[in-house]
């Protein structure tokens, strides 16, 4: 199989971020398009991720034709883009981003995920997640999911306190899929 090319690690990320869409079907278009995945899985998660996403139709459920911006180019370049090609959705996210926390007060800056504090309890937590782009996913125990523009995941969860908390995750070669920041609801 043509899939064994991708780093194990690698197609356990792809596989865990589009984990709505059908097992079979994205196996098919990784081997399909083998070529594009090696490459810009080495030039970066945030192209590959783009790449899959801009190239599945979430009304269709199928994979549609792939667009030459993601071609590997005889110079190794990738057409002048910055490998984010969700453009200005990507853009809104860090800004919402941005607005969520303002009025979040820092409980930990030190390390790795800074976690903040917010007032407003379960009606603000949800208020902030809907501000966010993707489609809400979902998942057992009250978690919801959402897979947003610019490549990072949101959860909208319970913390170990009890806590509502929005917890903003990328993905990362190295280590997997790690934090960068929680926001702690309390009322």
């Amino acid at each position: 199989m043509m899939i064994e090319r991708i780093a194990p690690l690698v197609l356990t990320q792809i596989r865990s971020i589009f984990s709505y869409i059908d097992y079979n079907l994205l196996t098919s278009f990784l081997n399909e398009n083998i070529d594009q995945i090696l490459w810009l899985s080495g030039l970066s998660m945030t192209s590959l991720i783009a790449f899959i996403r801009n190239s599945y139709n979430e009304q269709s459920h199928s994979f549609t034709a792939t667009s030459s911006q993601y071609e590997p180019q005889a110079d190794g370049g990738n057409d002048g883009g910055s490998g984010d090609s969700s453009g200005s959705d990507g853009d809104d996210d860090e800004t919402e981003i941005k607005k969520i926390l303002e009025g979040a007060n820092p409980e930990r800056q030190k390390g790795r995920p800074k976690i903040y504090g917010k007032k407003g309890g379960e009606i603000q937590a949800k208020k902030d997640f809907a501000r966010l782009s993707g489609r809400e996913q979902p998942k057992e125990n009250g978690v919801l999911v959402k897979r947003m523009n610019n490549g990072q995941t949101a959860t909208l969860r319970s913390s170990t306190d009890r806590r509502l908390t929005i917890d903003i995750q990328k993905s990362n070669t190295k280590r997997g899929i790690i934090s960068i920041f929680k926001i702690r609801y309390s009322d």
